[in-house]
């Protein structure tokens, strides 16, 4: 029975080397998400659902913000909402 080639796992340097790509995709990445959201209050998907936010529980926001897309994205933002 043959059990083919067996690869051998990263070295030390390799796996600092895919940390770092990873912490710099990161970086890179939250650096574009800030400048795209920079320029207008309504460019944030979160801060396009602020207004339901905060109207969820004294307004019926399933009748209220039905279109495009049922508010079901509310209920999941709803904790984020909560943090300062």
């Amino acid at each position: 029975m043959s059990m083919g080639a067996v690869s051998k796992p990263l070295s030390w340097s390799g796996k600092r080397w895919l940390v770092l790509g990873l912490v710099l995709l990161c970086i890179l990445l939250s650096i574009q998400y800030t400048l795209k959201t920079s320029g207008a209050p309504d460019r944030s998907a979160f801060n396009r659902w602020l207004r339901q936010l905060r109207v969820m529980g004294q307004e019926d926001i399933w009748h209220d913000f039905n279109y495009p897309n049922p508010p079901i994205m509310a209920l999941f933002l709803k904790g984020l909402a909560a943090l300062p």
